[in-house]
Formats: C-alpha cells, structure tokens, sequence
C-alpha cells in the first residue's frame, strides 16, 4: 500500500482549515453587496418617485402583502377544515366568524381572492419592480 491516501486525505484537510476564514470574508463581501445594491435601488427610487407617489405605492404594496397573507391564511384554514367535521355555526362559535367564513369559502370565491391577490402583486412588481423589490426585503426583515 502507498502513502499516497493518506497524505491526499491530509492535505484536503489542511486545505479546508485554511480556507476556513475565507468563508467569513466571502458571507462579509456577500453583505456589502447586497448593501450596495439596497443603497442604489434606496437612491434609484428617491430620484424617479416624488415622496407623495412613494408612500401612496408603499401603501398599495402593503395592500398587495396584506392580501397574500390573507391567501395563505384561507388556504390554511380550508386545508384544515377539510378534516374537521363541524358546521359552519359550530367552527364560527369555536374559531370566529371571521375565519369561518375563510375556511368555508368557496371554491369560486377563493379561487376568485388568490386570482385578486396574484393580479395586484404582479402588477405592482412590473410596474415598479425596484419598489417592489425594496419593500418586499423591508418585509421579509
């Protein structure tokens, strides 16, 4: 048998611990790019959008997030519901009306709110993507 193995498996390991400390560089490099690119996008967008048209298109960007998580949540209450053998009047007592109504809607009307939901965040994300793409960091942070 040669040396060969083991040495090979000895300097693959010198290897990996000498370039442990390059892996905190790159997360640092990765960090001050996407930095970089917030500011640019944070520059790009003060320059194109008065602070009016700004806030009026946060809002309806809040709208759009707002009615995706409402998607997401009459989903998951439909899933659920579809094992449980309650009426409406027993899960509306147990639950609330509210998310009774979500759990029982109708196929055609969720079908209906996931089409709404879809439409007006599409819509805003091709209209002003950078927008769009800086709010929805702000909201996933």
């Amino acid at each position: 048998m040669s040396d060969t193995p083991y040495e090979l498996k000895e300097a693959i390991t010198e290897l990996a611990t000498a370039l442990k400390p390059l892996e905190a560089l790159a997360e640092s490099m990765r960090g001050l790019d996407r930095s970089h690119r917030l500011q640019a996008d944070l520059q790009l967008i003060e320059h194109c959008y008065p602070e009016s048209e700004r806030k009026g298109l946060y809002a309806q960007l809040d709208d759009a997030f707002k009615a995706e998580a409402e998607v997401n949540e009459t989903t998951l209450l439909r899933n659920k519901r579809a094992t449980d053998q309650r009426s409406f009047e027993q899960y509306s007592l147990a639950r609330g009306e509210d998310q009774a109504k979500m759990a029982f809607m109708s196929d055609d009307e969720y079908n209906a709110l996931v089409n709404a939901a879809k439409k007006k965040t599409s819509d805003l994300r091709t209209a002003h993507p950078v927008l769009f793409r800086v709010h929805a960091l702000s909201k996933s942070s």
